[in-house]
């Protein structure tokens, strides 16, 4: 019995070490806290520590989480991008998204 759950520990450490690789390969990072009590976090391209979260996965589902949230706000709100001093411009609910107020 403790052969089987050491084999299985090692098969997690294992597959752990693997995501580590391929979420490098992104920009992502995930670490525990430097105080284990306060769980794990991630960084996005060596940005600030984002945490804790109760386990590694659950820092890996914040950190693709706030990734698609701030890809979609910035898909939104794209218009800042572009937009010049002085003009107005609105969101169009009917499925043009945000459109220049003409004067």
């Amino acid at each position: 019995m403790t052969h089987d759950l050491q084999e299985l520990q090692a098969k997690y450490a294992a597959c752990q070490r693997e995501k580590q690789k391929r979420f490098s390969g992104l920009g992502l990072s995930i670490t525990p806290h430097s105080d284990p009590a306060h769980g794990w976090g991630y960084t996005w391209q060596g940005l600030d520590w984002t945490g804790p979260f109760a386990t590694p996965d659950a820092a890996i589902h914040a950190a693709f989480t706030d990734a698609l949230q701030a890809l979609q706000f910035r898909s939104e709100y794209s218009w800042v991008l572009f937009a010049m001093p002085g003009e107005r411009w609105q969101f169009n609910a009917d499925g043009e998204g945000w459109v220049h107020i003409q004067e």
